[in-house]
């Protein structure tokens, strides 16, 4: 399929097919640039460990059940959220509003918070492109081995990703860690020689949300515009 051809799909808020998004994929191959991170982040735990007593009559402790949540880190623009205090406050501020949620007197699917220039990581990934600062206890420094295989995206699209799907508006990009690109030209190479199809090569079965669901096998991600340029250097420029 042509480029221009493509591009024309990327018009409506629509989610790939899984050709389209081999193709949108093959693209990120031959025509992505290397970008490392730049700023610094300051990262607090979501994986809070709840105890939870039960106790005889008297009052004396008769079972304890330790019990870790999703391993997901709450990460924080450095720059953006300089002050413990206010990053501290979002923290209670999100599990206060989960804990109305589980005792139903929330809306499951509300937002706990909403804000700028803060988002989640899972703590493998977190270590895997940040080295912990050992001057302050929640910043994080980039790695420089912290590549991103990077594309510009001309059109508004919306792809599949590990978790669901995601919108990417025009003047954004998507990207892959460096280390992932291997596995990526692996399966891509088996839907170019027909041993599989894009479906099968591509995406996985995510039970996430409680029901079966076909999401994306590869860490895709998108970024809005503006954030790659804010938050990467061009390790062509740098090199």
């Amino acid at each position: 399929m042509a480029e221009t051809a493509f591009s024309n799909l990327l018009t409506e808020r629509t989610v790939l097919s899984p050709d389209n998004y081999a193709l949108l994929l093959r693209q990120l191959l031959d025509k992505g640039r290397l970008w490392g991170k730049t700023a610094p982040i300051h990262a607090h735990s979501l994986e809070p460990k709840l105890v939870i007593v039960t106790t005889k009559l008297d009052g004396q402790e008769e079972t304890r059940a330790d019990i870790l949540t999703s391993g997901l880190c709450l990460v924080f623009d450095a720059a953006h959220w300089p002050d413990a205090q206010q990053r501290r406050a979002v923290v209670r501020d999100i599990f206060i509003s989960a804990a109305y949620k589980l005792a139903g007197e929330q809306d499951w699917n509300a937002a706990d918070w909403r804000g700028a220039d803060v988002w989640t990581q899972r703590y493998d990934t977190l270590i895997s492109d940040y080295a912990p600062d050992p001057s302050t206890p929640t910043l994080w420094r980039p790695r420089p081995d912290a590549a991103r295989l990077v594309l510009p995206v001309s059109h508004a699209l919306r792809m599949p990703v590990p978790w669901g799907t995601f919108d990417v508006d025009a003047g954004g990009h998507i990207a892959l860690r460096q280390r992932d690109i291997p596995a990526l030209q692996q399966a891509l190479t088996e839907v170019a020689t027909g041993r599989k199809n894009a479906e099968d090569a591509l995406y996985t079965t995510s039970t996430r949300t409680g029901q079966p669901e076909q999401v994306s096998a590869f860490d895709v991600f998108g970024m809005y515009p503006g954030f790659l340029e804010k938050n990467y250097v061009s390790l062509e420029l740098v090199g």
